[in-house]
Order: structure tokens, then sequence, then C-alpha cells
């Protein structure tokens, strides 16, 4: 029987070789050309931002050589991650010594910040080989993208620990009054520690601030003010005007300037108790006011009758010495800025003295304002958004970190949950001459 089967299995082997071993002349022409070259391999030689940016939002300028003008034919990686390039996504073009990207969304974790030694590299279509960020070693040259904008502190959607307001020290210590009527105190190294500094709080908060003397004052659309002591403690009540407060600042001298549905911009000295009524106000209502320099701006919403009156504006005026300010001009009329269709909420001013403006549940979450030529744009809203609506009311901390805290009464549920947020700017904040 075995040597029955041996000429048959030395039969199927021969017919095996027979279909291997012949041309298929059924397959089509091989798509690789061992004789191309390739086009040239692109080099990356500069970066701009050379070590951070932030993801999805982040523009950053890579020069080298062998690009493509076609920006469809670069890619640009960063890790795994993939920029955005595609002209139907953005405005950007291309230069075979010049690509600009938006970096891309790598950083999926919630509670990480930042991802640093990031590979960056370029493939374009029709080159062999990568660009590469490295170098002269031939290392990579370790790359960092940030977040934006991330959840600061341990607040949570459960209602006692929803936030009110914010305010920052010299130190960068972050102040978080909350519904619960506890203040809560982040320090930078710990955050997410929050350090019971106050209590007794009211539920609600239209401004916060520190006085020039460490006292946490706090406006609340009443006539009076209130305030924790240099240290933290018990709340008590603090200064009393003739009409409701719902924003107040101080200038370089120590004056504190406060409005809110008064039509008055108070004025109280030095001394603690003169207080003088600046006029100008009838039929506003004022949501913020700040002090940059020797000017004093605020951000009202008129309500009276008078239609040459812009609804949401941005005012000025010089102060004159002794609480006496300038009757106000008008400096931004909300409606020329293009984001009519968001209503402001708060205003903060950064160290060239122009504005950042929240804005409500359904328009733009942050603008940037002009104050010299009015222009506008929204910030980390492009190509893709990385803040959420509502911002009701924001502090600089002592560089370019913006606090914001962030409510909705939205019911959707899309809707932002309430957070504290901490937004990296391209800008530090105006100084604040409470801030001791």
């Amino acid at each position: 029987m075995k040597k029955a089967l041996i000429p048959g299995l030395l039969a199927l082997l021969l017919a095996m070789f027979g279909v291997t071993g012949c041309e298929d002349t059924d397959y089509p022409p091989s798509v690789f050309d061992p004789n191309d070259p390739g086009k040239p391999t692109p080099v990356i030689t500069e970066v701009n931002p050379a070590t951070s940016s932030f993801q999805t939002v982040g523009l950053v300028e890579i020069y080298g050589e062998n690009f493509s003008e076609n920006i469809r034919e670069n890619i640009v990686f960063f890790n795994g991650g993939i920029a955005f390039p595609e002209p139907e996504l953005t405005d950007l073009t291309a230069t075979p010594q010049k690509m600009v990207v938006y970096a891309p969304e790598i950083i999926k974790e919630p509670t990480q910040w930042a991802m640093d030694s990031v590979k960056l590299r370029i493939a374009v279509q029709g080159a062999y080989l990568f660009g590469n960020y490295m170098d002269t070693e031939g290392n990579f040259i370790p790359y960092t993208l940030e977040k934006p904008a991330v959840e600061y502190g341990a607040f949570t959607v459960d209602e006692s620990k929803i936030a009110l307001g914010v305010a920052v020290d010299k130190d960068e210590n972050v102040y978080v009054p909350v519904v619960n009527k506890y203040v809560y105190k982040l320090t930078p190294a710990k955050h997410d520690s929050m350090i019971i500094w106050g209590n007794d709080a009211h539920t609600v908060l239209t401004d916060l601030k520190f006085a020039p003397n460490g006292d946490l004052i706090y406006a609340r659309n009443l006539g009076s003010l209130y305030y924790y002591p240099a240290g933290g403690g018990t709340r008590a009540t603090g200064f009393n005007f003739s009409g409701r407060v719902l924003s107040f600042d101080y200038d370089q001298n120590g004056i504190m300037y406060a409005a809110g549905r008064a039509g008055f911009m108070y004025a109280l000295l030095t001394d603690g108790s003169t207080k003088v009524e600046n006029t100008g106000y009838e039929d506003f209502e004022v949501y913020t006011v700040k002090v940059f320099g020797n000017d004093l701006y605020t951000l009202a919403k008129y309500v009276g009758s008078d239609t040459d009156i812009p609804v949401w504006a941005i005012w000025k005026h010089t102060l004159q010495g002794n609480g006496i300010v300038s009757d106000k001009t008008l400096v931004v009329d909300w409606n020329d800025t293009g984001f009519n269709e968001t209503t402001p909420l708060f205003m903060a001013l950064d160290e060239d003295g122009n504005a950042f403006i929240s804005g409500d549940d359904y328009g733009i979450p942050l603008v940037h304002v002009n104050l010299s030529n009015g222009s506008a744009k929204a910030i980390y809203n492009y190509p893709k958004a990385a803040l959420s609506t509502r911002g009701v009311h924001m502090s600089f901390g002592n560089d370019n970190k913006l606090y914001m805290v962030r409510r909705s009464n939205r019911s959707d549920d899309a809707a932002p949950t309430p957070r504290l947020i901490r937004i990296s700017l391209d800008v530090n904040g105006a100084p604040y001459y409470g801030r001791q």
C-alpha cells in the first residue's frame, strides 16, 4: 500500500510546483517602480513654538525643506495624532519651506493636563521617508502638548460643591465660595486638595476680589458688600452703598469703585467711610467694573428706551482723583464685534488693556476684544471648540492663567457641567491693584 501512495504524492507535488513555478499573466503590472527614487525626503529645521503648544487649538509653524505646496499631500504627526491641515477644516496653506497646522487632540485622559516627549514628524506624499523634528545628533526633540482649558479643583455636580466665584492671591492660591456656604482655598501644588478657608457665605455672588488689606470681599446684587477677614474665617458685613452693587475694583491708590443697578459709579476712599457718587448710569446695569492704569472700564447693559444707546457695550472713564471719574465714553458697541448673537456676561482685562468677555449659554464661550480698534475674535473655538459656556465669573491669576466659573442654565443633555476651569492664554492678565 505504501508503494502505491508514493507515485500519487509525487504526482501531486509536481502539479503544485508547476502551478507555483509558472508566471501568472492575470496579475496587473506592479505599482512599485524600483527605478523611481521618490520625492525628496522632507526635512524639519525649525518649529514655532519650539517646545510646546496647545492641543486642538494651538497653531504650530513647521519650517524646513521639501514640503508639498498642496496641503493635502502633507501629513503632520504628533505621536500618532494627525494635525489639522485640511482646507475644509481650516484656513491654512503650505509652501515647500513652511507648513502650518493646528495641533491634534492626543490627550484623552480627563485628569491628564499635558503630554511631553511627543514626537513630531511630517510625511509628504511621494517621499519614502519621514521628516523628523530632531537635533543635530539624530535624537527626537521632545515636544509638549497641553490642554488649553482644564478642570481645576475637586468641584462636582453635587449642588453643595457648585462654585460661585473665584479670586486669586499673589501666590496663585485660588479661593472659591461654593453653594454649601464654604470658601475653599486651592494651592497650586495640590489644587484638588480643597482647604476650608472661610464659611457662612451667601449662595448668591456677583463679584469677588481681594482688598489691599487682605480681606476677601464679595458683592451679591445688594447695597452691602461682604468680606472674609484676611487669613479666612467667618464672613462679615462690610461696606454699604445706596443702591445695588454687582461689581467692584480697586485703583493703584487703594480706592474702590463699585457699580451695578443703582445708577451710580460709587467710589469708596481709603479711609473706609467716604463715598463718592458719580452719576451717569441711570437705566444701566453694570456687570463688570475693571481698572486699568488711569482708566476705568465697565461692561454694562442699557435698559432704557433710547434707541441710540447700545444695549450691551464696554464704556470707559478717566480716573480724576479722590474717587471722581470723568463722564463715560463708548469704547465698543457689542453689536459691532460680530458676536451679537452672544450675550456677554463678565469681563476680564489682559496686560495690554484688552478685554476677555465670557458668553452666555448658547453663544461663544470666550471672546477677546481689542479695546483700541474694536476688533474681536473667539478664543479656543476653532477648528474644534475647547471651551464650554457659561462663564459667570472670571479672574486672572498672576500670569497667563484665567480662572472661569462655569455654570449653565441649560437643561439639555449636552449642557456643560458646573466647574471651575483654568484657561491658559497667550497673554498675561492686567495688574490687579487689590492683590498684595
